[in-house]
């Protein structure tokens, strides 16, 4: 009988924003995806800014800490023409970032661009293009009722760190290559 041992990633995907942060999480286990969970974590709009950034730290902390995590994915941040956003979207990413810290996380940053190419391979695909990606890709999400974009878009950053980080495709070929152990 042959029996394998591979490594597994799990990954934890961040779109970050501070009215809505989606969150995915994906496993790696050799080269088969496992979509473990995902959402959307929307504090309260009337919190003022400083607790809805907490309230994004600590449900996030819960997610890591509850799926074990051994990375984070974060979507870096597009420089578009309205700078207040971006600072806005920063202080929300920070949450992440200093979560993944705390915890000895690595962490890893991709462009939207990367994002959808890894997703899509179509570098300007639309959200409606992505979230389809995903949905094809993990039957378990599209069987859920509310998705939302900023979910499918955290779980195309998981994706993309899964699909195009070269140490885990390293440790992947190391380990089937390692694998073959007969009883």
């Amino acid at each position: 009988m042959l029996k394998t041992k591979l490594h597994t990633e799990k990954v934890l995907g961040i779109d970050p924003g501070s009215l809505h942060t989606g969150y995915g999480v994906l496993s790696q286990q050799g080269s088969r995806l496992i979509y473990i969970d995902s959402g959307v974590i929307s504090p309260n709009k009337s919190l003022a800014f400083e607790q809805r950034l907490n309230f994004i730290y600590e449900t996030l902390k819960l997610v890591m800490l509850k799926h074990q995590v051994t990375s984070v994915a974060v979507e870096s941040i597009f420089y578009g023409k309205n700078v207040k956003s971006a600072l806005i979207l920063a202080h929300a990413r920070a949450m992440a970032l200093l979560l993944a810290a705390q915890h000895k996380l690595k962490v890893y940053e991709y462009s939207p661009l990367e994002v959808k190419i890894a997703c899509t391979g179509y570098g300007r695909a639309s959200k409606d293009q992505v979230a389809s990606m995903i949905q094809h890709l993990f039957p378990k999400f599209a069987h859920k009722e509310k998705s939302k974009a900023d979910e499918s878009d955290a779980l195309s950053v998981a994706l993309c760190h899964l699909n195009t980080h070269p140490t885990l495709q390293q440790k992947t070929q190391q380990a089937i290559s390692n694998s073959a152990i007969t009883d």
